[in-house]
């Protein structure tokens, strides 16, 4: 049977996806006996693994070559503390079509969950000799509680929000994972400095693009920061943005060799401001 490139792509995608979903699973049965086992079992179902999609793609593009597998674990995990402190603030009782986690098992136990997913980042940071794979993790970390911060405060003055500071909350929430899931990738692969740039600079803007993207789709939903941008015409404005960001997303593929990695990338970045959901 003759298979179309896209329908290849999308095999590849799942063999990603597959291999993501197995190490999120190893990082937490690392410790079974923990009190945090089964509401984290619990908070990984679903999700797309974009993010640990994209360091694997790094990782391969730049020829493979030590284990990318723990850190895609962490960046995955770091995600999901993400979502559940972003539910908790804004009160959202559903996540992917279940009760939200701090619904479930309870605010406090919401708030540490955190605490116990970093621990495991810290520990998986650990396992690598390349101490900047460690740091890409800290200051991901860093940088989206920084965003969660500024979104809060902005959403709980009066004043209309800018759109800088809104590109600036979504810069730090949501792009900050990405590009570090794009350099971690290549500095495991021991890619040369400018080429961990520019794959941290892919992730980024893919990272942007994606938030721009999902704002679109729920741009009217109460408590999001979008609905409070004074724009006269959104779908126009942040598209025209997100296409933008990844049209230059793409260009900084240019580093790269030619390889499958490379063209599921440019697949994905595509598919980052196209998809409906």
């Amino acid at each position: 049977m003759f298979l179309t490139a896209s329908v290849l792509r999308m095999l590849a995608v799942k063999h990603y996806t597959d291999r993501a979903n197995n190490a999120v699973k190893w990082l937490v049965n690392l410790y079974p006996d923990s009190v945090f086992s089964e509401p984290l079992k619990y908070a990984i179902e679903g999700g797309k693994r974009f993010r640990p999609i994209l360091l694997y793609l790094a990782h391969e593009a730049l020829g493979g070559g030590g284990n990318p597998d723990p850190a895609a674990a962490a960046i995955e995990l770091m995600h999901t503390a993400s979502l559940i402190h972003d539910d908790l603030i804004d009160g959202d009782a559903r996540r992917r079509g279940r009760k939200s986690f701090h619904v479930k098992y309870g605010e406090t136990s919401a708030i540490l969950i955190a605490d116990y997913i970093l621990s495991l980042a810290l520990r998986v940071g650990s396992m690598y000799s390349d101490r900047r794979i460690l740091y890409e993790l800290s200051e991901a970390a860093r940088r989206m509680s920084e965003g969660e911060m500024l979104e809060y405060r902005l959403l709980s003055s009066s004043d209309p929000i800018e759109l800088g500071s809104y590109i600036k909350v979504i810069e730090l929430k949501t792009a900050s994972i990405f590009s570090a899931a794009g350099r971690i990738g290549a500095l495991i692969a021991g890619g040369k400095d400018d080429t961990v740039d520019a794959l941290g600079e892919y992730g980024r803007m893919i990272g942007l693009a994606y938030q721009l993207k999902d704002d679109l789709l729920d741009w009217f939903s109460e408590g999001e920061i979008s609905t409070l941008l004074k724009l006269k015409n959104p779908e126009e404005t942040i598209g025209r943005m997100a296409v933008e960001l990844i049209s230059t997303a793409k260009r900084k593929l240019d580093a790269l060799p030619e390889s499958r990695a490379k063209n599921i990338m440019i697949y994905l970045a595509d598919y980052a401001i196209s998809r409906n959901e």
